[in-house]
């Protein structure tokens, strides 16, 4: 205090360290190191640093006190228990307060930290009931979070017109706040370069702009929320991430909670993906009506001293772990098809089984291989009543640019809560099932109808159907027939339904609890495998199923690679080899290979691959002079059909005098005898 006519207070206000600077998220959640919903609960070391500077600005100075004002430390709630909390020097400490005050200090550095030990526990908030929206009448003291903020702009129209078109048509609290957090994270892109920026943008900012960082995304879904009257506020505090640029693991974050009456405060952190529930890498640390609620308050009484503040540093360590929770959900993954053409599309299903007596919003990220193209988005949202079980699924096509010869086997795997859930293959082949873009899309809308049927109280009619062929395999030239049994599955007589391959259609009427088969007739106008598809119609139903015949090719057999001598002399031995090539798909039966002369042959039940020959010949078995030698193939398909080819070459036999002319000349006799006989 200056002598004489007091100086007012002066005071210094710093922001929380502008929430989540350095939480970055280049990569999938699941490339974090530290393992997410891994452990019963764990202990983390929280550390927050501070320092206040005083410099003389004249010759004459008096500091009658500094004081410094943290309302950022760890509370105690259902997730979180500080176990220790230590401050140097020793602070003092009042409701949401820990003050250190300095009384008449000499100019320098003035330093303050505080060190807590935090357990945070792997629960998950209990919201097992439907909270009917909209709300009724609030206690007095949760109406300032319904109201606007400075940076929870939620009085700007655009704001007012999304939040009301995103609520349209719900009335479950939990599904429009989750269809709020979900569309923030979807449409508004995390972007670093809105850090320039001194202070947190407001909710209109970014919107218009469709960019921000953490604090920038909560404050723009707690506007949705308010808009609505649902009460929202900020949260600042801790998260893990391995994107940190420093290697530290954890930095300041900002996220959201949203009052849900009968149950209280449910966290969402949108930049996480976590709604209605945050890990256990979180530490919170403050909440309050806005993000730019400053986290600390410097004030000081002096004369001719100028202060200056650093910003707060904040780090976390995780120092112990406990247990191995179960998992909140079941979940497994299958696909439509289960071998495919390259460059087929196919449809992976996902089915997700709440274990909870609670609500659960889970995310299902689809990881694959980079020669899986993606339809749909790679991550989806699944919202889930207590003990409720969901299917949702992925459009994907097979790539086209890969070696016909080979068989792929394309592994997928779906994580939920961060972890991998479930798991599947997909083989890929030439010639197996091709599923079009547009068959996809078809089935696709069939299977999304079919699973969202029956939620109401009316429950929609439903029709199961089977069909299959009366053989696995056939030759164009034959044709199969094709019997479908189809069920009413629902509680709701089915009238005017049709059953149809094709143009050919077949009319039904299902009783319930009844069945009735009709039957149809393939033929094939393109071999391989061939997906025949039979749609089941009725008012208010679509369903498609599906036969699968291989159609064979006619078997074909190439003779290649002859290789043998241009000329041979008497008595010697010589060898002749070749291969033959599988051209056809279908392999080739009952194969047949003879050299004549001298009418050496081989017989091989089924070609199913190339094969090469190697024979090895005497001279003595060829004519003097030049000799032309077949190799014929005879062979059938698996109806018994015979086919042939053959491939010719000339040898010459050299330097054969009288009496081997003699002897060749009843070699040859006896060898055309023993042919006719046998």
């Amino acid at each position: 205090m200056m002598l004489g006519k007091p100086k007012p207070t002066s005071f210094h206000i710093l922001a929380a360290l502008s929430l989540c600077a350095l939480l970055l998220f280049p990569s999938p959640l699941w490339a974090v190191s530290e393992s997410y919903f891994s452990n019963d609960a764990v202990s983390i070391e929280v550390g927050i640093e501070g320092k206040i500077l005083l410099k003389p600005e004249s010759g004459s100075q008096e500091i009658q006190y500094v004081a410094a004002n943290l309302s950022f430390f760890p509370e105690s709630n259902f997730q979180q228990e500080p176990e220790s909390l230590s401050t140097a020097p020793e602070a003092a400490s009042f409701p949401g307060i820990l003050q250190w005050r300095w009384v008449s200090p000499s100019a320098g550095e003035l330093p303050f930290e505080l060190k807590s030990t935090v357990e945070v526990r792997n629960t998950f908030p209990v919201l097992s009931g439907k909270v009917p929206f909209p709300l009724k009448k609030l206690p007095d003291s949760l109406i300032p979070f319904t109201l606007p903020s400075p940076t929870v702009d939620a009085d700007a129209p655009e704001i007012i017109a999304r939040a009301n078109a995103l609520a349209g048509g719900k009335d479950d609290l939990f599904e429009i706040v989750t269809a709020f957090a979900s569309w923030v994270k979807q449409q508004i892109q995390y972007d670093l370069s809105t850090l320039t920026e001194s202070v947190s943008q407001p909710a209109s900012w970014v919107l218009e702009n469709r960019k921000g960082v953490c604090d920038e995304l909560t404050n723009l879904f707690i506007a949705f929320n308010r808009v609505l009257g649902i009460p929202a506020r900020f949260v600042s505090g801790l998260a893990y991430t391995d994107a940190l640029p420093t290697g530290e693991g954890f930095g300041p974050h900002g996220w959201a909670e949203v009052y849900f009456p009968g149950f209280g405060w449910i966290p969402f952190d949108v930049t996480f993906g976590q709604f209605g529930y945050i890990d256990e890498f979180h530490v919170k640390l403050k909440h309050a009506l806005d993000a730019d609620e400053p986290s600390t308050r410097y004030e000081w009484l002096a004369r001719g001293i100028s202060v200056d503040t650093q910003p707060l540093k904040i780090t976390g360590k995780v120092i112990g772990r406990k247990g191995s929770p179960k998992d909140p959900v079941e979940t497994t993954l299958s696909l439509a098809k289960q071998n495919v053409r390259f460059g087929a599309f196919d449809i992976v299903e996902a089915m997700v089984k709440n274990l909870a007596n609670s609500y659960l919003a889970v995310e299902l990220q689809l990881s694959k291989s980079s020669e899986i193209d993606m339809v749909d988005n790679e991550t989806l949202l699944v919202v889930l009543k207590p003990f409720e079980t969901k299917k949702v699924f992925w459009r994907i096509r097979v790539s086209d640019a890969l070696d016909q010869n080979f068989v792929y086997t394309f592994p997928f795997e779906v994580r939920a809560f961060g972890k991998v859930a479930a798991s599947a293959e997909l083989k890929a082949q030439r010639d197996s099932v091709l599923l079009s873009r547009q068959d996809a899309d078809e089935l696709y809308d069939e299977l999304r109808q079919e699973s969202s049927s029956g939620s109401g109280s009316v429950k929609a009619p439903s029709i199961d159907i089977n069909c299959k062929g009366d053989k696995a395999e056939l030759y164009p030239f034959e044709s199969a027939r094709m019997e479908c049994e189809v069920a009413n599955a629902g509680v709701t007589l089915i009238t005017d339904g049709r059953l149809c391959y094709g143009e050919i259609c077949q009319g039904m009427q299902l009783l319930l609890g009844r069945s009735l088969v009709r039957n149809f007739t393939f033929i094939p106008s393109e071999t391989g495998a061939v997906r025949v598809k039979i749609k089941a119609t009725a008012p208010g139903i679509s369903k498609t199923t599906d036969v699968i015949f291989n159609v064979l090719d006619m078997p074909n057999i190439f003779i290649a690679g002859i290789k043998s001598p241009s000329s041979v002399m008497f008595g010697e031995k010589f060898s002749i080899e070749f291969t033959l090539e599988k051209v056809s798909a279908s392999a080739p039966q009952s194969v047949e290979v003879l050299i004549i002369p001298p009418r050496l042959g081989w017989a091989v039940d089924q070609l199913a691959v190339g094969r090469k020959f190697d024979a090895e010949l005497k001279a003595n078995s060829l004519k003097p002079g030049m000799n032309k030698v077949m190799i014929k193939v005879n062979y059938k398909d698996k109806r018994g059909n015979s086919y042939s080819t053959g491939s010719s070459f000339e040898i010459e036999l050299k330097g054969v005098n009288w009496w081997q002319r003699t002897f060749l000349f009843f070699n040859r006799l006896f060898i055309g005898i023993g042919s006719l006989m046998s």
